[in-house]
């Protein structure tokens, strides 16, 4: 586990990830070393490829650290899919479009309610009341599907995700290269702000590039946030302070990959903690200190039935792998390209 202060740079991860060979500049050279050399055993030990352009390689993960399997793919039927969550009683949500869904136990979608506006991100609090956020404005929602209230959101960023407490609600939100997670309580009034960069408090600020910032409450009374420029995941008290910090870059399972990863983050029952990577795509579980437990999905999972691996932009908001827990283990991934959810259960 790294110390809150600790930083990452760029240049550090591309000495580890290449493991001290020459930087190569450019997606598209990186392609074609890929393609004109001759493919190499992968070492499957958690260890680097011997090869470290056989991007193939890089993908395969060793079998004994996939522990669970894809139980159901669900399309949502939505056109814009943004975000999924479970309730309670362990049934899908769905948020996209204007819209949310919920997904019975057979598998039949049932729309809870519809909004004015599109829908980007979903959250469920311990009392099963609903959250869904939307480019300006937030909607409070109870089990049944009536919208009970909500709220205007503050301008000058994107809503990339949102979370749901007793008191509290947060909302996570790209501001340019920067990003900040928000705090309301359930009237609407403003509260603190986390993330900031504060060097008095040892806060060095969450750097997010893309459109792809994720909060989570977990069983610890902390607020996580993915901080995907830092490759590490950022655990703050309600009061702002910055107590844990974990991750580090690598091409490595263990690590975070590519320039800004994760880009999907849920806390489980029981303190662990799902995280979700683009480029390289895959989905973990890491132990409550950080350390990898096992693998949910490897990147072939994505690309069987997929189309190539192109981020789409739509509406300023890219379509990027979501996850959620359910109480029972269950994963939940919402696919970067087509919406597909991949419903993953423990071997």
């Amino acid at each position: 586990m790294s110390e809150p202060h600790q930083r990452s740079t760029r240049r550090g991860f591309v000495a580890q990830a290449l493991g001290g060979s020459a930087v190569l500049g450019g997606a598209a050279f990186l392609g074609w070393r890929a393609r004109s050399r001759p493919r190499r055993d992968a070492d499957v030990s958690g260890t680097l490829p011997r090869d470290p352009f056989d991007l193939e390689a890089l993908g395969q993960v060793d079998p004994l650290l996939i522990r669970y399997r894809c139980a159901h793919n669900v399309e949502p039927g939505l056109a814009q899919p943004r975000g999924v969550g479970f309730d309670r009683g362990g049934s899908l949500l769905v948020a996209g479009d204007r819209r949310l869904v919920r997904f019975d136990p057979s598998g039949a979608p049932h729309t809870v309610c519809e909004l004015p506006e599109p829908v980007r991100a979903v959250a469920v609090d311990e009392r099963d009341r609903i959250v869904l956020a939307g480019s300006g404005r937030l909607w409070l929602v109870d089990p049944s599907g009536s919208v009970e209230g909500g709220w205007e959101l503050p301008g000058g960023g994107t809503v990339t995700s949102v979370a749901a407490g007793q008191e509290r609600i947060w909302i996570a939100m790209q501001q340019g290269r920067r990003g900040a997670v928000l705090s309301f309580d359930r009237s609407g009034a403003a509260g603190l702000v986390l993330g900031r960069k504060d060097q008095a408090r040892g806060i060095p600020g969450l750097i997010v590039p893309s459109p792809y910032l994720d909060v989570a409450l977990g069983p610890d009374d902390l607020v996580w946030v993915a901080n995907p420029g830092r490759h590490r995941v950022e655990g703050y008290t309600s009061d702002g302070a910055l107590v844990r910090a974990w991750g580090e870059p690598s091409m490595r399972i263990e690590g975070f990959c590519g320039c800004c990863n994760p880009v999907g983050l849920a806390v489980m029952p029981d303190g662990r903690f799902v995280t979700a990577e683009k480029g390289l795509k895959r989905v973990k579980i890491c132990r409550a200190d950080g350390s990898l437990d096992c693998v949910v999905a490897e990147p072939a999972l994505f690309r069987e039935g997929e189309p190539p691996a192109v981020e789409s932009l739509t509406n300023g908001l890219r379509r990027g792998l979501d996850v959620a827990a359910a109480a029972d283990g269950t994963v939940a991934i919402l696919g970067e390209t087509r919406g597909r959810i991949h419903l993953m259960v423990p071997l």
